[in-house]
């Protein structure tokens, strides 16, 4: 998605084992819709001058399983930001995150985390 953060209107989304990098200095996953989208085994990574790594809204439904959250600029806020509540976002396995998540995440799997560590970041080859 190097031309656009990546927005969703009622469709259906899965990603397995992707790397999403935002190159607009945004959000990676900027979601504005009531669609599903599923991010398995994957990395997102936003730009500087981003308030959020991962945006929601209105009530859309996010599915997060064993991912890393990486945000590059150190006045980002959340890793994750829902702004609608509920929010639909079920986190499975572990995450992992260099910033917290928003208050408005309300469905978190028992037994599931996001880890938050300033020490997870972007190396220079571009790999997590």
């Amino acid at each position: 998605f190097p031309s656009h953060d990546m927005r969703s209107s009622n469709s259906c989304v899965q990603i397995n084992n992707c790397i999403l990098k935002s190159l607009q200095e945004t959000r990676a996953i900027d979601i504005r819709s009531t669609s599903e989208i599923s991010i398995y085994d994957s990395t997102m990574v936003s730009g500087t001058n981003a308030t959020n790594t991962i945006f929601i809204e209105s009530n859309a439904f996010l599915r997060l399983k064993n991912c890393t959250i990486i945000a590059n600029d150190p006045l980002t806020t959340y890793s994750i930001q829902g702004s609608s509540n509920p929010t639909n976002i079920y986190i499975y396995g572990q995450c992992s995150a260099n910033f917290p998540t928003s208050a408005f995440i309300i469905n978190q799997v028992a037994g599931t985390n996001v880890i938050v560590d300033s020490d997870i970041v972007e190396n220079s080859d571009n790999f997590i």
